[in-house]
């Protein structure tokens, strides 16, 4: 794709490819601009969090599209966070992001823009969990994006938080990354509706595969109010370096 090519042109080609893809494209398009986007992150962070010095990440979450965006409330969920850890803050970072959202029905710039973000944060595994609504949390699970649940958690340990798992077709992922399917992509390609290749219940799907857990009602969820009028699902990012953490902080949002 060449440097000059339309960049809303682009993401639309994009929409149902794979996370690989995305992160092909985001190298090819920017590769002369990560550093400095990187370096652009880092500062918008730290003005939002208000700290002069860059600690090395204890944990980083984002909570896409939460209806929360209160400092106050993030601030107060890291430093709990942070104790439920056992997290030196003096040492580690905790940072869990309740103001980045995205509309997959909108590229506009400041959709892209936070699109990119993710992209590079991921690239860099900085992000470790991304809780989301089903339609997000789907449309970066169809990228590969998640962890297989299944393999990080215990039937035990799911039970002991009443949650579900929420599950996507691999039969649709695998479609979407096949060299059939890429190659008939246009700008106009539809994506299918979420709701077609992904379901809380195992049966209702070909192939399905756990790459999420449902989250809408647990404590933190609700007593924060971080999400309203939508189901809410985390996942665990496939490249986190810090999994165990991770996990500790899914059972962190059920109080466990």
């Amino acid at each position: 794709m060449p440097i000059n090519d339309n960049p809303n042109e682009q993401w639309q080609k994009l929409k149902g490819q794979g996370f690989k893809a995305h992160l092909a494209y985001f190298w090819e398009y920017y590769k002369f601009y990560v550093i400095g986007g990187i370096l652009a992150i880092v500062f918008i962070t730290a003005l939002a969090k208000d700290i002069g010095s860059n600690l090395p990440y204890g944990l980083y979450t984002i909570m896409l599209n939460s209806t929360n965006t209160s400092t106050d409330t993030q601030n107060a969920l890291e430093a709990e966070f942070a104790e439920y850890e056992g997290i030196d803050t003096n040492e580690l970072d905790v940072f869990i992001d309740t103001t980045t959202s995205i509309s997959v029905d909108s590229y506009d710039e400041y959709t892209m823009s936070n699109m990119e973000k993710i992209m590079a944060l991921t690239a860099a595994k900085d992000i470790d969990v991304m809780t989301a609504d089903p339609e997000m949390f789907a449309y970066y699970a169809k990228s590969e994006m998640f962890y297989d649940i299944t393999e990080l958690f215990t039937e035990e340990e799911l039970e002991s938080i009443g949650a579900q798992y929420y599950y996507i077709d691999q039969d649709y992922i695998d479609y979407i990354s096949s060299e059939e399917y890429q190659n008939s992509l246009t700008s106009d390609t539809e994506v299918a509706d979420y709701t077609e290749f992904s379901s809380t219940n195992p049966d209702d799907l070909g192939n399905p595969v756990a790459f999420g857990i449902v989250v809408t009602d647990a404590p933190v969820i609700t007593d924060n109010s971080l999400y309203t009028g939508t189901e809410v699902i985390a996942g665990i990012i496939c490249n986190t370096q810090r999994v165990d953490t991770a996990k500790d902080y899914i059972m962190y949002l059920f109080g466990k």
